[in-house]
């Protein structure tokens, strides 16, 4: 019986460690989806998922000096998320 308890104790542990782990790592609000090269472009570019305030989940390129993430859907209607 003794054994049983100590094995479950350890799970227990185990278990909640991996819990505690996973909250303490953050998590990135984009995520790589591949290279891809469009026409006309010289080279492929790395393009992002990443969620937009107004249009849910989005696909884009890091753009411009700062490398910024923006939704293509707000850029055609003239605006920035």
């Amino acid at each position: 019986m003794t054994a049983v308890l100590s094995a479950l104790v350890s799970v227990a542990i185990i278990i909640a460690a991996y819990l505690a782990a996973r909250h303490l790592i953050p998590r990135s609000k984009y995520r790589y989806v591949g290279h891809r090269q469009m026409p006309g472009w010289k080279g492929a570019l790395p393009f992002y998922e990443f969620r937009c305030k107004v249009h849910g989940l989005v696909e884009s390129y890091p753009a411009g000096y700062g490398q910024v993430l923006r939704c293509p859907l707000c850029q055609d209607l003239d605006r920035y998320c």
